[in-house]
């Protein structure tokens, strides 16, 4: 999402009665996205070469058969 330049930045928090400039980007910093446990799985497997992929595959089909 691109943040509006600081003036207008200013000037909507400003009527919405939100924070500061400076707290809206302290906020905006730590915001992170939460994951689900499926996704962070997800995420994780992306990380994974080939040979790992495969470990993960055959594990994860022993635990659901």
């Amino acid at each position: 999402m691109k943040v509006p330049e600081e003036g207008a930045l200013e000037k909507l928090l400003e009527i919405y009665g939100g924070p500061t400039v400076k707290s809206f980007y302290s906020r905006a910093r730590e915001f992170q996205e939460k994951l689900t446990i499926k996704d962070e799985i997800m995420e994780l497997i992306k990380k994974t070469n080939e040979l790992e992929t495969v470990i993960l595959l055959k594990i994860v089909k022993a635990l659901v058969a």
